[in-house]
């Protein structure tokens, strides 16, 4: 586990370090924030991480440690773990909402905040122990990058120590009828059965507690087990799973429908929803959702396909009106995320038979707030591919980046003969709380509706 030589802000110190019973040096990767952003074209930022590759075996549960300290001065914010099968640019593991992942309590249930939280990572603190769980799916060769991507304050340094992987035990399961527990005899034989020969220990959930004399002494078992990936990859994400019998998922989608209309229904001839159909990172693992889908993307289109005639059912629903149902391009988009390997997403997303149902409107993010021409072709196929499926398009433009509105809209003209462009929505990452003011995400509103007046002319009001 070394630095790259040619990084200057990646360094070993050997004046620093964690220092436990085991060690007999004191020493430490010390990783200094980048000071360099590139621009143009090759947008983004000089490195400053640690990498190291782990040989694992697939279908694994493992537990990756390591011990942080940081300078008084160090922007937290911009450090970040993440896991990548070697040769693959897609993770197996990283949890956008907490850039230091997410780590368990000594019962083996997850903790009630990432990291990253405020009272979990912060700057000026002493050398401090983190851990994430995290599953190989069907890979082996990891690597681990951890450090940052972004500039960060000038003189600020995080030192990195005692680094550990282990495999773990009974970690995160989900289990219902088609994602069982299974024990069985190592040497072959029935399977055990719970509370006849074992017990899931209520104090560590990670273990098996074998029952008085249902067991042989000192016989070998294999254990297997679906995990949970809530904390994989990004914990808000949408359920790896709609296929079971009572098609429970969609019952819920639509339970939110019916809340969202009780308040704001009222309002105009028709009632809209707009699913959360966004960066999906972990789904298709539940074994009986095999025999439907052909593919990652036979089995998504399915899924919102269900969701959208539930919803859209004006007798069931009962409410006298149309229904028009909108969701995020990228799990559809060829350009973006419908891959074929998309993080834990299993199976491949750049193939399907089904078809989205083309009532539903696309909202089209891609390019983001670009302003290269890269951008701008990826915009262009995008809403290419909608357009053919015979979709209409709400193109989500601004991402803080006023420049990129002019992007859209020569992007938009250029279409305009071949799309159904039905509007724009003004998207803003920046947060409103209690002491942020209006005025500051929609500090561009005003001049984001102008450019639009000023360049489809008769679609927008005065």
């Amino acid at each position: 586990m070394g630095p790259d030589k040619n990084n200057p802000y990646v360094s070993i110190d050997t004046h620093e370090g964690h220092v436990d019973e085991r060690a007999d040096i004191v020493s430490s990767v010390k990783l200094v924030p980048a000071s360099v952003e590139w621009t143009g074209d090759q947008r983004g930022y000089l490195n400053s991480r640690l990498m190291r590759e782990f040989k694992l075996q697939p279908h694994k549960a493992y537990r990756l440690s390591f011990w942080l300290k940081t300078s008084a001065n160090y922007a937290t914010d911009k450090l970040f773990i993440q896991l990548i099968p070697t040769g693959s640019d897609q993770p197996i593991y990283r949890n956008y909402a907490s850039g230091l992942g997410w780590g368990t309590k000594a019962d083996g249930s997850w903790n009630d905040a990432g990291n990253s939280d405020a009272s979990m990572f912060a700057a000026g603190q002493d050398w401090k122990r983190y851990e994430l769980d995290f599953n190989t799916g069907d890979k082996a060769a990891i690597r681990m990058y951890l450090g940052t991507q972004r500039v960060g304050v000038a003189g600020s340094a995080a030192w990195v120590d005692d680094l550990e992987i282990r495999e773990l035990g009974l970690a995160h399961p989900v289990v219902r009828k088609s994602t069982p527990i299974v024990v069985t005899p190592a040497a072959g034989g029935a399977a055990y059965v719970e509370g006849t020969h074992y017990a899931i220990d209520t104090t560590d959930k990670t273990r098996l507690v074998v029952l008085r004399n249902s067991i042989p002494q000192g016989a070998k078992l294999n254990v297997s087990w679906y995990q949970s990936g809530v904390n994989m990859a990004s914990r808000w994400g949408t359920p790896a799973t709609f296929c079971t019998p009572d098609q429970r998922y969609e019952s819920t989608q639509k339970s939110l429908y019916d809340k969202l209309f009780g308040y704001f229904g009222g309002q105009g001839d028709t009632a809209r929803y707009f699913m959360y159909y966004d960066e999906i990172r972990v789904f298709n693992w539940d074994p009986s959702c095999n025999q439907a889908p052909a593919t990652a993307g036979d089995y998504l289109r399915k899924m919102v396909n269900s969701v959208t005639s539930l919803v859209t059912n004006v007798q069931q629903s009962g409410y006298g009106k149309p229904v028009e149902v909108l969701t995020w391009n990228d799990m559809f988009d060829k350009k973006m995320n419908a891959l074929p390997r998309y993080f834990q997403a299993k199976g491949d997303l750049s193939t399907w038979s089904t078809r989205l149902n083309q009532n539903i409107v696309i909202v089209n993010w891609a390019g983001g707030g670009g302003t290269t021409t890269t951008d701008d072709a990826v915009r262009t196929a995008s809403l290419a591919q909608f357009a053919g499926d015979q979709h209409k398009q709400v193109v989500a433009l601004y991402y803080d980046n006023l420049p990129s509105v002019t992007n859209w809209i020569n992007v938009m003209k250029a279409a305009a003969a071949n799309v159904a462009i039905d509007g724009v929505m003004y998207t803003t990452w920046k947060a409103i709380d209690s002491k942020t003011p209006y005025s500051v995400p929609y500090g561009n509103l005003d001049e984001v509706a102008a450019q639009m007046r000023a360049n489809f002319e008769g679609r927008w009001p005065k």
